[in-house]
């Protein structure tokens, strides 16, 4: 619903029908009374945008401090990834089977030192 201003020779005041805001012809323009009421409003109102601009910001640097933590997640996970591609890679089975044979080898070895260590030697000159 648009508004208009009555011609400032039939009246020089009028209340806006929908905001309720009293407006005065004065200097060739028409200009909002302040009230009390209003102003207190008005400073209510900007206290509570500057308390949600601080609000703003804190939630966008959270959102900083998080994504920065994403990043360093995927990327321990990537490197966990790698790890686990890396041990897949390990052929378990023959690592497994060469133990046996150089157990097996260290076991012979020491009976043949002890049967070296029991067995007495001549020394001809």
């Amino acid at each position: 619903m648009s508004f208009t201003f009555p011609d400032p020779s039939v009246a020089t005041s009028i209340v806006h029908p929908t905001t309720g805001v009293e407006y005065n012809y004065q200097d060739g323009m028409w200009i909002p009374v302040s009230d009390d009421a209003t102003s207190s409003d008005l400073t209510a109102n900007t206290a509570v945008d500057i308390r949600q601009d601080v609000e703003i910001d804190n939630l966008q640097s959270g959102e900083t401090i998080d994504r920065q933590l994403l990043v360093t997640l995927s990327n321990r996970v990537g490197t966990a990834e790698t790890d686990i591609d890396n041990l897949e890679g390990l052929d378990l089975n023959n690592a497994l089977s060469a133990l046996a044979i150089a157990q097996q080898d260290i076991i012979n070895l020491k009976a043949k030192v002890n049967t070296l260590e029991l067995t007495s030697f001549l020394i001809l000159e």
